[in-house]
């Protein structure tokens, strides 16, 4: 019969083991920066009217503090009636990426609250959008071409 020593050891043998094992077996985050998902992303599309905003524009528009992330890349526009939205984001491995998600989700749906009533083309954009987490990266659009967006964004993010 094994004392509680050897017991103990066996058990801290198996824990590390398990640890080191999912540490080396677990989903990988991508080595493409921000800037390089976001071009892969955007090809094609139609950004006219949309600008590339800095981290205090993403805190004051979607609630995001861009200090967060690895990197990050915001689309939005000036025109307050113009929803189209894209972000990618470069998450880190400090960040909480569910937390991300949710809040720009909760933002979304405040956006399409407040267009529902008299914007029918701004609310069904928000409906449609686009919200997915992979490998340590993060995409949020509101855009026509959103579906072509999120295929590339996987696509990329896979490679």
């Amino acid at each position: 019969m094994m004392s509680k020593a050897g017991l103990c050891q066996l058990v801290c043998i198996i824990l590390l083991a398990a640890f080191i094992g999912f540490s080396f077996f677990g989903e990988e985050n991508t080595v493409k920066t921000a800037d390089e998902i976001a071009a892969e992303v955007t090809e094609g599309m139609n950004l006219d009217g949309l600008e590339r905003f800095d981290s205090e524009r993403l805190l004051s528009q979607l609630g995001v503090s861009g200090e967060n992330f690895e990197s990050f890349v915001y689309y939005g526009s000036e025109d307050i009636m113009d929803v189209r939205e894209i972000l990618v984001i470069k998450a880190g491995e400090d960040c909480d990426t569910d937390s991300v998600t949710s809040l720009l989700v909760k933002k979304a749906e405040e956006k399409y609250n407040t267009y529902k009533d008299y914007d029918p083309v701004a609310s069904a954009l928000l409906e449609k959008r686009v919200i997915q987490v992979s490998k340590g990266a993060i995409i949020y659009m509101v855009h026509d071409d959103a579906s072509v967006g999120l295929d590339a964004f996987l696509r990329c993010v896979e490679e």
